[in-house]
């Protein structure tokens, strides 16, 4: 599926949600088909890398370009992305227990006891 027709989906199910109105919709498209067939833009498509987060991406290409419309939309879809939620609370938990000189296996349990707690519903609701 090219990524024509996957914002083109994307539009569908947005319009199917009543989240915006069609007209928005229907130059958000207009807009992106323009802004795909500049050549800058298109080089700039086929340079990325997944090392670079995809909303500072997609707002870099819509940086300085007329298109109002299309970065309502992205904005919203972006949103949506929350696929590394998880990972990213990983993160988070990590640096609020790392110390000096805390080997790995100290790390790891800390980790592992956070998530027991967590899923059992909070401190106040671990057995012990």
């Amino acid at each position: 599926m090219t990524i024509i027709h996957q914002l083109t989906k994307a539009i569908d199910i947005l319009l199917e949600a009543n989240l915006f109105e069609p007209s928005v919709l229907e130059n958000a498209q207009r807009e992106y088909r323009d802004l795909m067939s500049e050549e800058p833009v298109i080089s700039k498509v086929k340079a990325y890398t997944r090392e670079v987060r995809l909303d500072d991406f997609w707002m870099s290409v819509l940086n300085n370009t007329k298109t109002p419309n299309l970065i309502q939309i992205e904005k919203c879809l972006l949103i949506l992305s929350h696929g590394n939620a998880s990972l990213e609370k990983g993160f988070s938990v990590n640096r609020d227990v790392l110390v000096d000189n805390l080997t790995e296996d100290s790390l790891r349990g800390q980790s592992l006891i956070y998530d027991a707690v967590q899923d059992a519903g909070g401190i106040f609701k671990v057995d012990v």
